[in-house]
């Protein structure tokens, strides 16, 4: 008896969802993005949309970089 659904999904696909999810940002880029909305330049939501970031995440990298 199986307690979890499968969502019709067989093991196999479960083992490459990892595989198709977005990759890990590189190092520095949550500096990169918050350098980018602190010079003001580009609004949140053009930011958002330029690094595939949500808009409140970029938010909270830039306060966290002006404490």
């Amino acid at each position: 008896m199986e307690f979890l659904p499968d969502f019709g999904l067989n093991a196999g696909d479960r083992r490459n969802h990892d595989e198709t999810t977005k990759p890990k940002p590189q190092p520095g880029f949550h500096g990169e993005v918050a350098l980018a909305a602190i010079r003001g330049a580009q609004t949140l939501v053009e930011l958002s949309q330029q690094f595939d970031v949500h808009a409140n995440q970029i938010k909270q990298w830039k306060d966290q970089l002006l404490e």
